[in-house]
């Protein structure tokens, strides 16, 4: 099963990639090991940037939150889906792109939806012939209130110079610039096209890793359709609504 084959059940979709042995880039191993008892027991070894993941401050700033400091309100939280599928291979999202999308109430998260898991998950063009976040694109992101960014292809231009080994920390203007500021980030999320609406409400679950500064994520979306059946200030969701001020 791969990125495009996300599933759903009922309203729920899952924009998470799977795990497995064969995922690209990543060296993952899986290993059943032997037990005296009734049953099986496994051991895994991966690194925390695997597949789907949240990025935590720590990440490139040192000092910054780990990823067990994921705040608990964030789990479950509200999301705009920015769709920029016009936006072709190896061509920079700057801040111009994203003003012209015309956001308003973005909520705690915004979603960059290019549907570039669709097009080359498991290639190398994934990360090589990517579209990109600019460092003016990221400023931008930092002044909207969102809390969360998450991206459904490999943000950031440094990225693809790794495998080569040409990365420097300087070139990492997109991790600096929202770290820095605090805002935790979403890498390699599927199915964003699944959702069929430009809201929804997340659902996010890393794991509490003490110290770390990033872990696999599982990742749920929930359509706006029914945000309001999930959303933990249903007073205010209410409220909201009712009197129009808000399109939650």
């Amino acid at each position: 099963m791969d990125a495009s084959d996300g599933s759903s059940a009922g309203s729920f979709v899952d924009l998470s990639i799977p795990l497995a042995e064969s995922i690209a880039r990543w060296e993952v191993t899986f290993e059943s090991v032997p037990s005296t008892f009734c049953h099986q027991a496994s051991r895994i070894t991966l690194p925390v940037h695997v597949g789907t993941h949240l990025d935590a401050p720590l990440h490139y700033i040192a000092g910054g939150a780990s990823v067990d400091q994921f705040p608990l309100e964030l789990a479950v939280c509200r999301a705009v889906v920015a769709d920029l599928t016009h936006i072709d291979k190896n061509q920079a999202i700057d801040q111009a792109d994203l003003e012209a999308l015309g956001l308003e109430d973005i909520g705690e998260a915004i979603l960059l939806r290019t549907d570039w898991d669709l097009r080359w998950w498991g290639t190398p063009a994934f990360w090589e012939d990517a579209p990109y976040l600019t460092g003016r694109a990221a400023t931008w992101l930092t002044t909207r209130g969102v809390r969360i960014v998450g991206y459904d292809f490999p943000q950031e231009y440094a990225i693809r110079n790794i495998a080569k080994g040409k990365a420097r920390l300087e070139d990492f203007v997109v991790h600096l610039e929202l770290l820095g500021k605090g805002i935790w980030q979403l890498e390699y999320l599927a199915n964003l096209h699944r959702l069929g609406t430009d809201r929804a409400t997340l659902l996010i679950c890393p794991l509490p890793l003490v110290g770390l500064e990033a872990s696999p994520v599982r990742v749920l979306g929930v359509p706006c359709i029914r945000c309001g059946e999930i959303e933990l200030d249903t007073e205010t969701s209410h409220t909201n609504r009712t009197r129009g001020e808000s399109s939650w």
